[in-house]
Parts: structure tokens; sequence; C-alpha cells
């Protein structure tokens, strides 16, 4: 994988684990500061520019009727939806707009502590988006391996004639292969 890739994982892996095992008193500050290094990073916004893009009502599907009466959030039938759910209730925790000690998670751990809540509700809404953002990351570097192994291909299949050109007039044989119209992309 591409180093830049590895260290953007690094870097995403520790700000996921500072929510997975956050106390009460610092899981919002902790999640905001997730969302904020997505967001400094063109890759991981661009990520999450696709999840927004979908316009997910989390006010409309927490009012839902078939959610009415529950005190525990269901996941949408759809996996992308799914991930618009877990981005919508983390930006709504980063805006201190949520609580874990909600309604609509009294039932996630009943007769646990604050910080078990937290945890619990980091595993089941925070995990999954988190999941989805290193999927997206894999998907692009499979993606630039196979751009940078046809760019090799490419090159050993002109390395011949382009070699004959450099040397039909070494003195001039830079600006040739410059002047070369199969060399521009």
């Amino acid at each position: 994988m591409n180093p830049v890739l590895e260290n953007i994982k690094f870097k995403l892996s520790n700000r996921a684990n500072s929510v997975l095992y956050a106390r009460e008193e610092n899981f919002y500050s902790e999640i905001k500061i997730f969302l904020d290094f997505i967001k400094s990073n063109s890759l991981l916004s661009a990520i999450i520019h696709e999840i927004e893009k979908l316009n997910f009502d989390i006010e409309s599907y927490l009012k839902g009727d078939e959610r009415r009466h529950r005190r525990f959030i269901e996941y949408p039938n759809d996996y992308i939806q799914k991930i618009a759910l877990c981005y919508s209730l983390m930006k709504l925790f980063s805006e201190n707009k949520l609580s874990v000690l909600d309604t609509l998670f009294l039932n996630i751990t009943p007769s646990r502590s604050i910080d078990d809540r937290c945890r619990v509700i980091a595993q089941q809404y925070f995990k999954p988006l988190y999941e989805y953002i290193c999927e997206q990351i894999e998907d692009g570097s499979t993606i630039l391996y196979l751009l940078l192994r046809y760019k090799h291909r490419t090159e050993w299949f002109h390395k011949d004639r382009l070699f004959s050109i450099y040397e039909s007039d070494t003195k001039r044989g830079e600006e040739n292969l410059t002047l070369d119209p199969s060399s521009t992309v």
C-alpha cells in the first residue's frame, strides 16, 4: 500500500481507538476530534462528502413510526443508509445535540455504567462508520495500484522506441523525447 495512505490509516486508527475506549467525560470531544481530522484530510473529507450527498434525514428517521416506541436505534435495511445513520449520530454527539443518556439508548446497556454505555454506542454506531472509511481507503488504494501497474506496463511497451529516439541524436536526445507526441499525457 502507498505509504501516504498507510499514514492516514494509522492516524485514523489512533483517533478511532480514542473514541472506542473513551469514558463519558471525553466521549463527545473524542468524536469531534475524529470528525475534525476527517474534515482536515482531503481523501477522508471526500469519503464523508459522498455520505453527506445522501441527505440522510436523521430527525425524520428517529421519529419514524416503527422507531417511536423503541429504546434503541435500529439500522436501516441498506448498508450505505446504515453508514449515513452512524455518521449523522456521530455528528449529533460531536455537536452536543445528543447524549449517551438519551432515551434512544436506554435499552442499549441496561443497568451498566455510563462509560459502558459509551463503549457500546461506539461499537454499534461509530465502528461501522470507521470501518466504512477504511474500506473506502482500501478501494482507493486498489485503484491507485492498478493505475500505477498500467503506467509501468505502458512505459515498458514504449521503452525501445523512446530509447531509439534518444540514441538517434544524443546531443538533443532529451529534447527529442520531450517533443515526442506519445510522451505527453
